[in-house]
């Protein structure tokens, strides 16, 4: 899978060496809003159920009663239209995490 999100320029999560993962989601990081959405649906095409996955909290509605608003933070903004959570849950069979990985693979 490196050797892939390498080549398309795609990150994965990035976890600091003294700290430990606390597996409750996987998300990959597309390098433009436009791979992120041309991702989701190929995958829906495939019914392969990826979500758009972060909505910054100043642009949430307490973040606008707030006086939240766009440009405040470019960066949490900039990420959030990239970011996709894949499927991760208990009962992900292999044979299910098998076809989700290859046809991520056949995605560029």
């Amino acid at each position: 899978m490196d050797a892939w999100t390498n080549e398309n320029n795609i990150r994965l999560p990035a976890i600091p060496e003294n700290c430990e993962h606390p597996y409750h989601m996987f998300y990959l990081l597309m390098p433009t809003h436009e791979k992120c959405t041309d991702l989701i649906k190929y995958l829906k095409e495939r019914d392969i159920i990826v979500v758009f996955h972060y909505l910054p909290l100043h642009l949430s509605q307490m973040g606008n009663k707030f006086g939240g608003k766009v440009g405040d933070c470019p960066v949490t903004e900039d990420v959030s239209e990239r970011l996709v959570r894949l499927p991760f849950y208990t009962n992900l069979s292999k044979e299910d995490q098998n076809y989700i990985l290859n046809e991520l693979k056949l995605f560029v």
